[in-house]
């Protein structure tokens, strides 16, 4: 994993992206689309917070969280304002460090996936 800061004194912003090798580059037939999958559980809780309280805190706070797949990488990016770091940096490991993949959400995003 690889957390990316970047400092821009413009905005009083702070953006965090954590991500995972992984994408389109390593998967294959029997695994396509893992990556993505996996990038969109990341947002569906921890053992401690729930989907809604993740993307609650987030919003209330005025940031954006989200998260991503791509040809090489998969992961979560997060953008608080700069006096919120330490609570997005803790909420970020929390999302990594403690995910759970809840049956119901599995279940929704396979929906989702052969709806498309």
């Amino acid at each position: 994993m690889v957390v990316l800061a970047r400092k821009d004194t413009k905005i009083p912003a702070v953006s965090i992206t954590a991500a995972f090798s992984g994408g389109l580059i390593v998967e294959n037939k029997n695994t396509n689309g893992i990556s993505n999958f996996t990038a969109r559980m990341l947002l569906k809780g921890t053992r401690t917070r729930n989907e809604n309280d993740i993307k609650g805190a987030v919003e209330n706070l005025g940031g954006e969280i989200n998260s991503f797949s791509g040809f090489n990488s998969f992961g979560l990016n997060l953008t608080v304002m700069k006096g919120d770091i330490d609570f997005a940096l803790g909420l970020i490991k929390d999302m990594v460090a403690n995910s759970i993949f809840p049956q119901e959400e599995i279940d929704k995003e396979k929906m989702l996936t052969y709806a498309m």
